[in-house]
């Protein structure tokens, strides 16, 4: 639920390919692995608002596919602070079971939202 409407967020191989256009990168794993380093910069609590507008909008894809990049930036602002964390759970939990990027130094481990002191971190 955010505000007053519910959505279903999914974070499935539509938001990945959905992030690569948006972010005009040239692979699914440069999208991986940029959410890694997200997730492992919130156990720091370093927040982007404009990073977490595009996680929620991309895992809105599968199911809300009309909801625009400036829609979603919306309802984070109405998910407010308290909220957004609960959003960016839902959105890494999905993303968990997808499959690995392939790192420098070979496989890395899938990401896997965690709570620790109130704040999602990666096991990576």
């Amino acid at each position: 639920m955010i505000a007053d409407q519910q959505f279903r967020i999914c974070f499935s191989i539509i938001g990945i390919v959905a992030l690569r256009d948006h972010w005009a990168l040239e692979s699914d794993d440069e999208v991986l692995l940029r959410i890694d380093a997200f997730a492992k910069s919130q156990g720091k609590g370093k927040l982007d608002f404009k990073l977490v507008r595009d996680l929620i909008w991309a895992g809105l894809q599968e199911y809300h596919p009309e909801i625009t990049p400036d829609q979603a930036m919306k309802l984070v602002s109405q998910a407010g602070l308290n909220g957004v964390p609960a959003l960016l759970e839902a959105i890494l939990s999905t993303l968990a079971a997808s499959a690995p990027p392939q790192g420098a130094g070979g496989r890395t481990r899938p990401l896997k939202a965690t709570r620790a002191n109130g704040k999602l971190a990666s096991t990576n």
